[in-house]
């Protein structure tokens, strides 16, 4: 049965609308690109090969495959060393405040919360800008689809 669903959750998953888009759009433009991902090895690199992410990402931290990730700091400084990068020169887009966010922030890596599905964190009626109330992490910018960064350049 757990094979079963393994295969059945394999099958369904699909990319954030724009995901794919937005990073062809910052490789084209020779910005490096981690792939920081938590989970077995096996399920994440099948979604990785699935949807063609390896064309994309100069790094890609499966903490199945190395043993740590999300939130531990030690992903990040890895994914740093190995892009040869700077915390102030690196971007973290995630749509986990405490998951993604929060280690990037205190290393002192922009952080970009991508503020959706909407229904997760209840914001449909909150402006653009809101965070979850009483939110423990404070990103540096808040979108709400992982496509609006190429506005940003």
């Amino acid at each position: 049965m757990a094979g079963a669903y393994l295969n059945e959750r394999g099958e369904v998953t699909r990319l954030f609308p724009g995901s794919a888009e937005t990073v062809a759009f910052f490789k084209e433009r020779g910005v490096k690109l981690a792939l920081i991902t938590s989970g077995q090895s096996e399920v994440q690199r099948q979604k990785v090969t699935k949807h063609g992410l390896d064309r994309f990402f100069d790094v890609i931290l499966i903490d199945g495959e190395i043993g740590y990730g999300k939130p531990e700091e030690r992903v990040y400084l890895e994914a740093l060393e190995q892009l040869d990068v700077k915390p102030s020169e690196t971007w973290m887009v995630g749509d986990g405040l405490e998951w993604d966010l929060e280690t990037a922030l205190k290393l002192g890596i922009f952080g970009v919360w991508v503020a959706w599905p909407a229904a997760k964190y209840r914001l449909m009626d909150l402006p653009p800008d809101a965070l979850p109330e009483n939110s423990p992490v404070i990103p540096d910018l808040i979108l709400r689809r992982v496509s609006e960064l190429q506005n940003l350049v």
